[in-house]
């Protein structure tokens, strides 16, 4: 009941075929191999590790599910190649990351609410492409809203926090235009709202 007829999950293990092989106690990598199994990953069929969800692993990142819309609107829209995703507030997994820049809040306590933003754009950005986050081509452009008094002027420092992990994890593909701009208040009074442009194939 989880799965339409014809659908399958393909699951990526990272280990050398021949150790697949011996560790194949059905015999299909053999059936594969006579011919007898067609399409089969590994053998005829080529299979890509999933390289921007192993690198965002290897930093310690895990995408959540995308969070559903809090009100009349859509996480994100496709128009051709292009994927608009909504904004994205920080939110992790221990609640709303709240607090004003300048007030009760350092930089870099901003820095981080940045970064929990953008991993949640990725989130709805792997929704979009199906789960497969290697659909994307590259993130074109972050809009960051800072949650800031009227003296605070660190925004950009704020943002670079979402900015430096698309770079360590997607690289050239996650050089992006932005914009950091300070907001008075933010929905929640969460302290980032980031909304992104991304390329997707």
């Amino acid at each position: 009941d989880m799965m339409a007829p014809g659908e399958f999950i393909e699951i990526f293990i990272d280990t050398p075929l021949s150790v697949a092989e011996e560790r194949d106690v059905k015999g299909l990598y053999a059936k594969a191999r006579s011919g007898q199994l067609k399409n089969f990953t590994g053998i005829d069929s080529p299979y890509e590790a999933p390289e921007f969800e192993e690198k965002l692993s290897e930093l310690g990142v895990n995408l959540p599910e995308a969070p559903a819309p809090a009100a009349n609107y859509v996480p994100f829209v496709q128009v051709g190649d292009m994927l608009y995703v909504s904004g994205q507030i920080s939110i992790g997994p221990e609640g709303l990351i709240k607090g004003k820049l300048g007030l009760d809040m350092t930089t870099e306590q901003g820095a981080e609410a940045a970064k929990i933003c953008v991993i949640n754009l990725l989130s709805q950005v792997k929704a979009a492409c199906g789960g497969d986050l290697d659909r994307l081509i590259r993130v074109v452009k972050l809009t960051g809203f800072v949650n800031s008094t009227a003296d605070y002027t660190d925004q950009p420092a704020v943002i670079n926090g979402a900015s430096n992990l698309l770079g360590e994890a997607l690289g050239e593909a996650g050089k992006h235009a932005r914009a950091a701009v300070s907001a008075v208040a933010l929905p929640l009074g969460v302290a980032v709202e980031i909304e992104g442009i991304f390329q997707i194939r």
